[in-house]
């Protein structure tokens, strides 16, 4: 495994164990930046007129409750949970709101995913469908993985912007699947990235490194 996977590894199991040990959340209720913000205003403008009482639930994870968003490189991360099925009138709306927004803020990409509550209810036996929006289309049907780290951020640091917190969410990760998956990512999604960015100088290596030397120094 490459020195900066090491690196990145041990850091995270260390938070990971201290975690499960403690039973602790440590939700990081950071302020959502205005760039981000006004595009969660306009989302929601356009959610209200076309399906008004569709959301059960609205989270924000991924960089933003990290402290991490940075401008015009980080995406919206998010987790819809909707109170009903949805239907092919309601996707087909759902699509129209999505290209809206991307077309009005190009920069800033919504990527996230709508799930039932029902089946949200049901995670915690098994994957669950939802859809899933990137870059203001409608990209398919995926699974929800209770062990995914996209779960672990969304239960641990999620940000609540409609509905009860994240943390009350009910479903419980299996920590050993979770650094199993963990170490696959760092092994493949990351290296490969890395190797990319490598060809040539880019503001995305530079914080790879740095935050690569930020977890070596702590």
């Amino acid at each position: 495994m490459p020195e900066f996977s090491r690196i990145f590894l041990a850091n995270s199991l260390v938070r990971l164990e201290k975690s499960e040990r403690t039973h602790e959340r440590k939700l990081k209720m950071l302020p959502i930046p205005d760039r981000v913000q006004a595009v969660l205003d306009a989302y929601f403008q356009l959610l209200d007129s076309k399906l008004l009482n569709f959301l059960e639930a609205y989270y924000i994870y991924g960089s933003i409750s990290l402290g991490a968003f940075t401008k015009n490189y980080s995406d919206i991360d998010f987790v819809a949970i909707v109170k009903q099925e949805i239907t092919a009138d309601k996707l087909a709306l759902l699509k129209e709101i999505h290209l809206e927004i991307q077309q009005r803020f190009p920069k800033r990409i919504l990527d996230g995913k709508y799930i039932t509550s029902a089946d949200m209810q049901q995670v915690n036996h098994g994957e669950q469908s939802y859809c899933y929006f990137n870059e203001g289309k409608y990209r398919g049907v995926r699974q929800f993985n209770k062990n995914s780290i996209d779960a672990y951020q969304l239960k641990v640091h999620g940000i609540a912007v409609k509905g009860q917190e994240s943390n009350k969410l009910d479903y419980t990760i299996d920590w050993d699947i979770l650094l199993h998956d963990m170490k696959g990512n760092l092994n493949y999604y990351w290296v490969n990235w890395r190797n990319k960015c490598e060809r040539f100088l880019t503001v995305s290596y530079i914080g790879l490194f740095c935050s690569g030397k930020m977890a070596q120094d702590h």
